[in-house]
């Protein structure tokens, strides 16, 4: 798609100077928003402007947080599938476990045989409960996950969706909005980075105490 509009917006001489970047703009630059100047070309700037990225980037902007929650839901309904399963196997395997102990404290002569099965019952029971709440960690991180990724793409795309709103009903360009939309435009995959790897950083920290975060950080980049 990026190129096939590259390619259509070139032989269409939609390419001009839009304020802060080369892009699909009316030539001279502000003659679609001021009646004193004329355009001598790509006088339908703005249309293909929606129809290129407009339309594109607003289906982006709803798509990325639905993607996200589908991911979540999905992992949180395989890990309570697997925590329902595990549960009852796990059970089953304490209580088989439980009856061998019993049967091996009768023919040791235990004091008390019925009080073992109690307590080694119990004791799966409770390593069956610690499983589920382990597992719905890892939901819990995948819902961190999720949400962190939503952010990075709103703060690196929003501010430069925003600007171009603001050129096409302003006609102006705000200096502020574009060091920011410059600033952030490029640095997607610099914030993903680090969010895929946020869980090795904790990791390491959590292994090297005494160690700084600057150390932490370059010690898990240069192990990957």
């Amino acid at each position: 798609w990026p190129l096939s509009t590259a390619i259509v917006s070139y032989y269409m001489n939609l390419f001009n100077y839009a304020g802060h970047i080369c892009w699909i703009a009316a030539y001279p630059f502000g003659c679609d928003m001021d009646e004193g100047i004329e355009c001598t070309h790509a006088q339908d700037a703005e249309k293909f402007q929606w129809i290129f990225t407009g339309f594109w980037g607003i289906v982006c902007f709803i798509t990325v947080p639905v993607c996200m929650m589908a991911v979540y839901c999905a992992v949180r309904d395989v890990e309570r599938n697997v925590r329902r399963h595990s549960f009852y196997a796990v059970l089953a395997a304490t209580r088989i476990h439980a009856m061998i102990t019993n049967v091996m404290s009768r023919v040791r002569n235990s004091a008390n045989p019925e009080q073992a099965h109690d307590n080694n019952e119990e004791a799966g029971v409770t390593h069956v409960a610690r499983q589920g709440r382990t597992r719905m960690r890892q939901t819990k991180y995948i819902a961190e996950q999720c949400f962190l990724y939503s952010i990075s793409f709103y703060i690196t795309i929003g501010p430069a969706m925003t600007l171009r709103m603001v050129q096409a009903t302003t006609g102006t360009t705000p200096f502020w909005l574009v060091l920011v939309a410059q600033i952030t435009f490029p640095l997607q995959g610099f914030f993903n980075f680090f969010i895929y790897i946020r869980r090795k950083l904790h990791r390491t920290k959590r292994q090297n105490p005494d160690k700084t975060w600057l150390w932490t950080v370059r010690e898990v980049v240069c192990s990957s």
